[in-house]
């Protein structure tokens, strides 16, 4: 197997994490359109055509060309909801491996808080010291491997489907006639939203907890 380029490899990531929920945006948007503004049996054939239609070389290009800028868009989106809401109404994954007798602790997670020398206002650590942590963390490891880069792509995508799927709903819902009256379309795409955003934080919790793994196995290996 050829070796393959870290650096191509990474543009590649940066890419996908844009492109695909771009795509997923779209499709999603116009798959529900069609589902409740045609028959069936007319549903299948259009979208018969459409994928006949891909083979044009123009087509796909403009087609991945929409979708990257839609999933940039979604990807500035997503990151500002992360920072500005969803980190105001829960917990961060920094302060989950970090808050004592948590489940998701860490060991040697209070040797990392001493040496980020970050004052704790109480025994039980907040959302902001977390992130003050977890910054001293990022800027004092050497990333040997690409675990941790891997890690944080996959925690992106996630964040980014999920947003992604977030607005595609939303939008549906006020652009597609009559949607809200299909309670079966509700409580699938609720669920597929649900499914979405457990894989989001699951994915960003993994992804902070190789973080800290990473710099404890550093300070380890220089304490030898």
């Amino acid at each position: 197997m050829a070796d393959v380029n870290p650096n191509q490899d990474l543009r590649f990531k940066e890419i996908m994490k844009r492109v695909i929920p771009g795509a997923y945006f779209f499709s999603y948007i116009y798959i529900v359109w069609k589902l409740v503004t045609t028959e069936p049996i007319c549903f299948q054939q259009q979208l018969s055509n459409v994928t006949n239609n891909v083979n044009n070389g123009v087509e796909v290009a403009l087609w991945l060309l929409v979708t990257y800028i839609g999933g940039f868009v979604i990807n500035s989106m997503a990151s500002f909801f992360e920072r500005n809401l969803c980190y105001r109404l829960f917990n961060r994954p920094s302060k989950k491996v970090l808050t004592f007798g948590g489940k998701d602790e860490i060991e040697g997670a209070d040797n990392v808080i001493k040496d980020s020398k970050v004052r704790l206002s109480f025994r039980s650590i907040t959302n902001d010291e977390s992130r003050c942590v977890l910054r001293f963390v990022k800027n004092n490891i050497v990333r040997k491997d690409n675990l941790v880069e891997e890690m944080y792509h996959q925690s992106i995508m996630a964040r980014n489907l999920c947003t992604s799927h977030f607005l595609a709903m939303f939008i549906s819902y006020f652009f597609v006639p009559n949607l809200l009256a299909s309670s079966t379309y509700v409580i699938v795409s609720i669920f597929l939203l649900l499914i979405f955003w457990k894989e989001w934080r699951r994915k960003n919790l993994v992804y902070v907890r190789n973080i800290f793994a990473e710099y404890l196995q550093e300070k380890s290996s220089k304490a030898k």
